[in-house]
């Protein structure tokens, strides 16, 4: 009889024991449903900033845990941009908060004055710019290719919106890559029926470019002077909070820098003073890197020329705060000769979109 109850009472409390195991690992789930994570603490306190620096605050609490929390930082990046922040606040955020998105903006902009018809100085030039057009092309997108939904782009611009007609620039508009509205797939596949398209439009445009040269050889250069001043400010991408932009403009010419006047008059920017160009352009582009790529003196010039043309540009540059001109080459690293061969093309052009 005693064996029967020390049995039964031996029964119960395990029959407890299980009850109350049961009860405590259900009351832990419950909790840990209902409780509060890091992330979301952390993310209410941002909710309840009064200004940048509170955010800041908040964000370097939690920075160790939560830094590759996309919710955490977007949360950040939303409540300072409901500051109405300037440009120059952006930029100091941005040195301790990542952007969303980090991007790529190139623009080529070929020189298609009477330079691609010139045969004694620049032999083949259409053959040549085709080329290294194609490389960059084909850097940019093993550049973008492994990301999603970002905002990289490359287009091919011109300095004459009015050359034949607008024909050109109707031409050069259509040819570019631009990944912006690819969501949610691999970029890779964006490309997969893009390359051709891109390749065609090249070519098209340079023939194009070719029969209006042909027959208007005293048309006039390639004014870059006002392509700075007017064109390029609206294809420069302004970096946010969300999005982080690289712009990189890379120029194909062989350095002459002509306009032609209304009265016929060619204007030799080369003769005039980079200072006093400034006041022309009226233009800053701190965002921006710029490369001269073919430049390539004329027969006729001797090595006093080829190098005042080149200091020339790379004031010029210089004095309008461009980005890359305080590469530590010097001129020598923005305005780059005559290249030959592909593997040389492709491997500066690697360099230049490839630059950190």
């Amino acid at each position: 009889m005693e064996n029967n109850q020390a049995k039964k009472r031996k029964q119960n409390r395990k029959a407890l024991f299980i009850l109350l195991v049961f009860i405590g690992v259900f009351s832990l789930f419950i909790y840990m449903i209902v409780k509060p994570s890091l992330e979301s603490t952390a993310i209410n306190e941002i909710s309840t900033c009064l200004n940048t620096e509170d955010v800041k605050s908040i964000f370097y609490k939690y920075r160790t845990d939560l830094i590759e929390s996309q919710e955490f930082c977007q949360a950040a990046r939303d409540k300072l941009n409901s500051f109405n922040l300037s440009q120059s606040e952006i930029v100091d955020i941005k040195k301790w908060l990542p952007s969303k998105t980090s991007n790529l903006n190139v623009i080529v902009v070929p020189d298609l004055s009477n330079r691609i018809i010139d045969n004694e100085n620049n032999p083949d030039q259409i053959k040549r710019d085709s080329v290294i057009i194609n490389a960059i092309s084909e850097s940019f997108i093993n550049s973008v290719k492994t990301k999603m939904n970002s905002n990289d782009k490359l287009i091919i611009d011109i300095t004459d919106r009015k050359q034949a007609g607008g024909k050109i620039g109707e031409l050069a508009d259509t040819i570019m890559y631009d990944v912006s509205n690819f969501k949610d797939k691999i970029n890779k596949l964006y490309f997969n029926d893009k390359k051709e398209q891109f390749r065609s439009g090249v070519n098209k445009l340079y023939t194009a470019a070719y029969d209006f040269e042909i027959k208007n050889p005293k048309g006039g250069g390639a004014d870059f002077v006002s392509y700075f001043s007017t064109n390029l400010k609206s294809k420069i991408q302004k970096s946010t909070l969300d999005d982080n932009y690289r712009n990189v403009l890379i120029i194909l010419t062989d350095g002459y820098l002509e306009a032609t006047k209304p009265n016929g008059d060619v204007v030799s920017y080369i003769k005039i003073k980079p200072t006093d160009i400034l006041e022309t352009t009226n233009s800053r582009f701190k965002d921006l890197e710029v490369y001269l790529l073919e430049f390539n003196r004329r027969k006729k010039a001797n090595d006093i020329e080829e190098n005042n043309i080149k200091r020339w540009w790379y004031e010029w540059l210089k004095s309008m705060n461009v980005k890359s001109i305080d590469d530590e080459t010097g001129e020598d690293g923005v305005i780059l000769k005559r290249m030959h061969g592909y593997t040389d093309v492709k491997k500066r052009v690697d360099e230049i979109l490839n630059k950190k």
